[in-house]
C-alpha cells in the first residue's frame, strides 16, 4: 500500500520519468503538449507506482515531521506564487528559457524558424537573432534557444493549462518539490527532526529563493541529484538490483537540467565501484552487473541530455565543449576503470589489504586535510586574484578565489563550520564503521566542491554565481552541518577549556544561528517582486503592433525584445544591425513593395543614436519600472534596485 513515506522515492522517479519522455518527444520535433501529456503522465505515473511498492518498504520509518514538512511546503509554495519574477526580456538565461517555453505552448519543437520577414525583405544588416537565441549553423534558417531544454519542456505543459502566468510560476512548484526530495534523503542519515530544519533553512536562503522565483534549471537538478542519491542508499541497504538502475536513471536526468551535472557523476561512480569491492568481493558477477545497471540508467539519460543540446543548441555546446567533453570522457574512464578494479579485486582483494594496512587512526588526518583543503580555498584571496575570459574574450575579474565566501555570505559561518565538520564526521565513519552507503554522497560532493570552489567559470555577480553550487554544495553542506550537530549532541557533554558544557543547550544556541543567518540576507527580497511589469509590457506592443505587420528592434533593444515579441506576440520580430538611413530606406522600399505594413521599436535611451526619420514619429507605447537584485561582488546583495524601460513604437511611412 502506498502511504505518505513512498513520496520521497516517487517524486523523484516521476519528475526523472516525465523529463527523460517528454524531452524525447521535443528531440523528434513532435512535442504537442496534448499527445506528451495523454502518453507522458500515465507511464510516469505507472513507473513511479511500480518503483514505490519495490522500493517503499525499504524506505525509514514514518515520522511526525513528514506530514510537517509536506504542510510547510505547501505553505512556501503559496506564498512565493505572489512573489514570481516575468523576466522575459533575454538579458540572462531565465528569459530564454520563459520564451522557449512559450514558444512550445504552441509549437512541437523549439528549433524556430526565422521570421518571414527576413526572407521577404531580403537584408544583411536584418538578423532574428538576439540574447539566448542563436542560428545553427548547419542550418541558417532555425533560431535555437541556447542551454538545455527539460525546463522549458515542464513549463510548457503548466503553461497549456495557466497560459503565460503559469510558465512564469513553474519553477516554484519544482523548488516545492525539490525541498520534499531533499529532506527525503536526510531523513535516510539525519533524524526527522534535524532534517526538517535541513529543508527549512535551504528553502529560507536567498539562492533558493532566487532560482525559485525565476526560471532556473538548478531546482530541478536539486531534485534529481538528491533523488538519485536516496533511491542509490536504499538500494545499497536493500540489496534490491532494480533500485541501482532507478538510481542511475533518477540521478543522470539531472543532466537533462544541467550540464555540469556530469561532475557528480563522476565521484557517484567511483563510490559504487568502492562499494561492490567490499561488499561483493567474492561475487564478481553480481558487483558488476549492479555497477552496470546503474550506468546503463545513468548514461542513457545522459545520452539523451547530450543529444538534447548537441543538436537543439548547437552553439551553445560547441561554445562549453572545453568543459562537457572533458567530463564525459573522465565519466567514461572512471566507469571502465571501476569495472577493471572490480575484478582485480575479487582476484587480490585490494579493499581488503587496503583495510588491514591503513588503521584506524589514520582516520585523525582527516581533519587536517579537510581543513588544509578548506582553508587554502578560503584564504587564497590573500594572495590570489582570479581572472578568466568573458563572453567577448577579454581577460576580466571572475572573483574566483571567494568561492568559500559565498556559502557564509548566505547560510552563515556556524552552518558553514559545522557543514565542514560534518564533512570530517561523514568520512571518518567510512574508514572507521564502514558507513559506506554514504560514500555516494560525499565522492559526489567532494568532487563538486572541489571543482566549483577552485574554479566556479561564471560570472562573479551575486546572487547569479551561486548556480554553480545550489546543486549539491549548498545543500549538501547543510545537510553536514545537521549530520554533525546530531552526533554532537548525542555526546550530552561537551569539555571548553576544561569547563563541561551540555550539548543540548549549545546546539540549540547553533541551530538558531543556523535559521537565523539565511533570514538576514534574504530578509529584503522576501516581498520584492523582480522584473515586473515585463509582461506587461511585452502585451503593450503587442497591442500597438497589428497581428499581419512586423516589428524592427533597434539599438540595444534587439538584443533583449527580439523573442519576447515573437514568442507572446505571435508576430514576425527581427533586429536591424545597421540603422543609418539609407537602410532603413532601403528596407522600407522592399517593404512597400512587399506590401508589408513594418514598425520600428526601441528604447527611449537609444533615442539620441537613431536617425530622426524613425524618433521623429514615434510614439511612447509603454514605460515602467521594474526591480532587479542590485549585482555585487564582494558581499551578498543588500537591496533591490529600480530600472525604468521605456518602449518607443514608430510605424513605417
Amino acid at each position: 500500500m502506498i502511504s505518505l513515506r513512498h513520496i520521497f522515492v516517487g517524486l523523484p522517479v516521476f519528475l526523472s520519468t516525465l523529463c527523460f519522455l517528454a524531452l524525447i518527444f521535443l528531440l523528434f520535433d513532435a512535442f504537442i503538449v496534448d499527445l506528451v501529456v495523454i502518453t507522458v503522465l500515465p507511464i510516469s505515473l505507472l513507473t513511479t507506482y511500480y518503483i514505490c511498492k519495490k522500493a517503499g518498504k525499504s524506505y525509514t520509518e514514518p515520522s511526525k515531521f513528514d506530514g510537517w514538512l509536506i504542510a510547510s511546503v505547501c505553505i512556501w509554495v503559496v506564498c512565493n506564487l505572489f512573489f514570481s519574477s516575468q523576466h522575459l526580456f533575454t538579458n540572462r538565461d531565465p528569459a530564454t528559457y520563459n520564451n522557449a517555453a512559450i514558444w512550445l505552448t504552441n509549437h512541437s519543437s523549439v528549433r524556430i524558424p526565422e521570421p518571414n520577414i527576413i526572407k521577404s525583405i531580403h537584408n544583411p544588416s536584418l538578423t532574428a537573432e538576439s540574447l539566448g537565441f542563436t542560428t545553427y549553423e548547419k542550418n541558417p534558417n532555425q533560431l535555437h534557444a541556447q542551454g538545455a531544454h527539460v525546463l522549458p519542456v515542464i513549463q510548457a505543459l503548466f503553461g497549456k493549462l495557466f497560459g503565460i502566468q503559469g510558465i512564469l510560476k513553474t519553477n516554484i512548484i519544482i523548488c516545492g518539490l525539490a525541498l520534499i526530495v531533499f529532506y527525503g534523503f536526510c531523513r535516510l542519515y539525519i533524524k526527522p527532526g534535524w532534517a526538517y530544519i535541513s529543508a527549512l533553512i535551504l528553502s529560507l536562503s536567498l539562492p533558493f529563493i532566487f532560482v525559485a522565483r525565476d526560471a532556473y534549471s538548478e531546482a530541478l537538478s536539486i531534485a534529481l541529484i538528491f533523488g538519485g542519491l536516496t533511491i542509490l542508499t536504499l538500494a545499497m541497504r536493500n540489496k534490491q538490483l532494480l533500485l541501482y538502475f532507478t538510481a542511475g536513471f533518477v540521478l543522470g536526468a539531472s543532466a537533462l537540467a544541467r550540464i555540469d551535472a556530469y561532475i557528480t557523476f563522476i565521484g557517484v561512480i567511483f563510490a559504487i565501484a568502492l562499494y561492490m569491492m567490499s561488499i561483493y568481493r567474492d561475487h564478481t558477477k553480481r558487483a558488476l552487473s549492479i555497477l552496470c545497471l546503474f550506468a546503463v540508467g545513468l548514461f542513457t539519460v545522459s545520452a539523451v541530455a547530450l543529444f538534447d543540446v548537441y543538436l537543439l543548441s548547437h552553439s551553445y555546446f560547441i561554445s562549453h565543449s572545453r568543459f562537457i567533453k572533458p567530463e564525459l570522457y573522465m565519466m567514461i574512464a572512471i566507469t571502465l576503470a571501476s569495472s577493471m578494479l572490480i575484478v582485480v579485486n575479487s582476484r587480490f582483494d585490494i579493499w581488503k589489504k587496503f583495510g588491514s594496512t591503513v588503521p584506524k587512526r589514520s582516520a585523525r588526518a582527516l581533519p587536517i586535510l579537510v581543513c588544509t583543503v578548506f582553508g587554502y580555498l578560503a584564504f587564497r584571496q590573500l594572495w590570489f586574484t582570479g581572472m578568466s575570459p568573458n563572453m567577448d574574450g577579454v581577460i576580466a575579474r571572475n572573483f574566483a578565489e571567494q568561492s568559500v565566501n559565498w556559502l557564509w555570505w548566505y547560510f552563515g559561518p556556524v552552518t558553514v563550520m559545522l557543514g565542514i565538520l560534518g564533512l570530517i564526521k561523514a568520512l571518518q565513519d567510512h574508514i572507521q564503521k564502514r558507513q559506506l552507503d554514504m560514500l555516494p554522497f560525499i565522492l559526489g560532493f567532494c568532487a563538486t566542491a572541489l571543482i566549483y570552489l577552485y574554479q566556479p567559470n561564471i560570472t562573479g555577480d551575486h546572487p547569479w554565481a551561486t548556480r554553480r553550487l545550489l546543486p549539491i554544495v549548498m545543500p549538501g553542506m547543510v545537510f553536514l552541518a545537521f549530520y554533525f550537530t546530531q552526533h554532537f549532541i548525542a555526546r550530552k557533554k561537551v569539555s571548553v577549556f576544561g569547563n563541561f558544557y551540555r550539548t543540548d543547550i549549545l546546539a540549540s544556541i547553533l541551530v538558531t544561528l543556523c535559521v537565523v543567518s539565511p533570514l538576514v540576507i534574504s530578509y529584503p527580497f522576501l516581498v520584492r517582486r523582480l522584473y515586473v511589469p515585463e509582461y506587461q509590457q511585452v502585451q503593450s506592443v503587442c497591442n500597438a503592433v497589428p497581428k499581419d505587420t512586423a516589428v524592427i528592434w533597434l539599438g540595444s533593444a534587439q538584443n533583449f525584445a527580439t523573442q519576447p515579441t515573437r514568442s507572446i506576440c505571435g508576430i514576425d520580430s527581427v533586429g536591424l544591425r545597421d540603422t543609418d538611413d539609407l537602410t532603413l530606406q532601403v528596407i522600407q522600399t522592399k517593404a512597400d513593395q512587399q506590401g508589408k505594413k513594418i514598425y520600428f521599436g526601441f528604447y527611449e535611451e537609444d533615442k539620441t543614436s537613431l536617425p530622426k526619420s524613425i524618433t521623429d514619429t514615434a510614439k511612447v507605447v509603454s514605460r515602467a519600472t521594474f526591480n532587479e537584485i542590485e549585482h555585487s561582488y564582494k558581499r551578498p546583495p543588500r537591496n533591490t534596485i529600480d530600472i525604468e524601460r521605456t518602449i518607443m513604437v514608430s510605424t513605417s511611412k
